[in-house]
């Protein structure tokens, strides 16, 4: 006598393993569908989380008071005890902290005043600076003496291989404003 076995009859219900970002996900014929895509969703979300955690150490890593007080047509240095980003090497292994400078980018022209390095101004076409320059010679906001008591601008930062050009890169920097009070001068006489 012949007996007949389906192909469903011969399958074992061995567990199937996968690897996803690291991390082993087993999948058996016990759970239930669309198990995987939970579990999928679930990393992304503590990936989401831990990079999250991540930005918020780099932001706390700037020491500036993100800010500086000049009088109306006048100009303040901006030095290091006003900008200071160096803290972002800090997150790059030690052995590499001396192949890299930390770089600034304006990203958005102060209205009512100009930033100068040295006698250049920063403009759109030649919007960066160091973190080298802000420590030896500052870099200066010179206010255009209008009545606006309140100006800013803003900045992109990132860590910058000293070998290559100062180019903001597409991810990896951190955007602040800085910003900047004018107290009134004398009237005019």
């Amino acid at each position: 006598m012949r007996r007949h076995i389906s192909k469903a009859q011969t399958q074992t219900s061995t567990p199937q393993k996968a690897n996803f970002e690291g991390n082993e996900v087993e999948k058996s014929d016990n759970q239930p569908p669309g198990h995987l895509e939970l579990i999928a969703q679930e990393v992304t979300k503590q990936m989401n989380e831990a990079v999250g955690k991540f930005k918020g150490e780099i932001i706390s890593q700037i020491t500036t008071e993100m800010g500086a007080t000049v009088k109306e047509g006048d100009k303040v240095l901006i030095d290091q005890s006003k900008l200071d980003a160096s803290n972002l090497l800090f997150k790059l292994p030690k052995s590499q902290h001396s192949s890299y400078e930390v770089w600034f980018q304006v990203t958005s022209l102060p209205h009512h005043g100009t930033i100068m390095v040295g006698e250049r101004n920063i403009t759109k076409e030649k919007p960066n600076f160091s973190q080298y320059i802000i420590n030896k010679f500052g870099v200066t906001y010179l206010h255009d003496d209008s009545d606006s008591l309140a100006d800013s601008f803003t900045f992109a930062v990132w860590p910058n291989k000293k070998s290559k050009s100062a180019t903001k890169p597409e991810a990896g920097f951190l955007e602040e404003l800085f910003n900047i009070t004018t107290t009134p001068g004398s009237p005019a006489e």
